[in-house]
């Protein structure tokens, strides 16, 4: 599922876990671009999330590793 909202506090966007079904919620206040870059990055918080595990930290290697797997992947390039 993906909202968009008004604003955010502090945030462009946020990726958040209940039960087994993942959130995604993007400010409204953002271009096209900025849009499909925040959705990219939160799609990568889900997929690298892992409950417990060492790696899974806001923005660690495992993350890094999605976030540039996502982005070629949704761009194109190699």
């Amino acid at each position: 599922m993906c909202n968009r909202t008004e604003a955010i506090p502090g945030e462009h966007g946020s990726c958040e876990k209940l039960g087994r079904t993942f959130t995604i919620t993007i400010s409204r206040e953002l271009t096209e671009y900025e849009t499909e870059h925040v959705l990219l990055h939160e799609w990568a918080h889900m997929l690298s999330w892992r409950p417990h595990h060492p790696l899974s930290g806001d923005h660690g290697p495992d993350w890094g590793v999605w976030f540039a797997l996502v982005w070629r992947s949704y761009y194109g390039t190699q």
